[in-house]
């Protein structure tokens, strides 16, 4: 009885042993990983803004219709740059009805290292809604849109629609 004992120990050493043994052999090898990143600019409107309406009743006797707004839409980008800034452009279409004047504000969102314009009267040509924009990415910084007169008109009676592009291009040197 003894010896089987004895045996059973010897087996169960040699097996722990064995286990330990092969339990410290390893291996190890690398991979190189390469990567690249390219240069990004991209931009969304959140869509478009509901219909901006002048009425009677924002207006009182001797002045020019109460300017109305819209702040339901909002501008995403993400950017990154090799050497100075990007900027962010707004322009319509063609212009409004004479006397008609939409300006525009693109807020500052959190995490951006830009800064906004303030409000800018949109027009046929480009103007310059924000900018210093370099390495980041950005959401949801409200568009306000405000619809005057600058004179008194006769009334638009079939909805007067022009189409805002949003740019974002790179800042002049």
């Amino acid at each position: 009885m003894r010896k089987v004992v004895m045996s059973g120990l010897l087996v169960t050493v040699v097996m722990i042993c064995g286990l330990l043994a092969w339990s410290e052999t390893t291996d190890s090898d690398t991979a190189s990983v390469g990567m690249q990143l390219e240069e990004i600019a991209q931009l969304v409107v959140s869509g478009d803004p509901g219909l901006i309406t002048l009425t009677n009743a924002q207006t009182t006797a001797g002045l020019l219709p109460t300017e109305q707004t819209d702040a339901t839409t909002s501008l995403s980008w993400t950017s990154n740059v090799a050497s100075g800034t990007r900027k962010i452009t707004a322009a319509l279409s063609a212009a409004y009805t004479t006397g008609v004047v939409l300006k525009a504000t693109l807020a500052e969102p959190a995490g951006s290292n830009g800064t906004s314009a303030g409000e800018q009267t949109l027009d046929t040509e480009a103007v310059e809604m924000f900018s210093g924009i370099a390495n980041e990415n950005c959401t949801e910084a409200t568009i306000t849109y405000k619809f005057s007169l600058s004179t008194m008109i006769a009334p638009i009676t079939e909805t007067e629609s022009k189409t805002v592009t949003w740019t974002l291009l790179a800042a002049a040197a």
